[in-house]
């Protein structure tokens, strides 16, 4: 939770370093605090996905945070989106496919129809 500033001179070199030879990268990215690096964090190029999570309280629901999403999504980087079942259409609507990797706690008797919806994205 430092400032951009520090994450450049601190932060970034250390993130290069351990993603140097990788080649299929997840940064896992946890909320607001870590959020404000974005912009440094997409600069590495072995980063090949985010997996995005919000947080809880204040941070939900998920739609709040569709800008930030479409951004994450603009940079060319897949994302991982955890959403409740009841998100599903609304993020659906605003969210374009390309890149998306839900993750959906779901019952198992709901799992098909959340399926169903999900083929039917465009």
């Amino acid at each position: 939770m430092i400032s951009p500033e520090m994450f450049v001179e601190f932060g970034l070199p250390i993130l290069q370093n351990e993603v140097k030879g990788m080649d299929h990268v997840v940064f896992h990215l946890d909320g607001k605090g870590v959020a404000k690096n974005i912009d440094q964090i997409l600069t590495v190029p072995e980063i090949r996905a985010i997996q995005w999570v919000q947080g809880v309280g204040d941070d939900e629901p998920i739609m709040q945070w569709v800008p930030f999403i479409k951004k994450l999504q603009d940079s060319g980087k897949g994302i991982m989106v955890d959403l409740k079942p009841y998100e599903l259409e609304p993020f659906m609507k605003e969210v374009k496919p390309k890149g998306i990797f839900l993750c959906i706690s779901a019952k198992e008797e709901d799992q098909p129809e959340i399926i169903r919806k999900v083929e039917k994205w465009t």
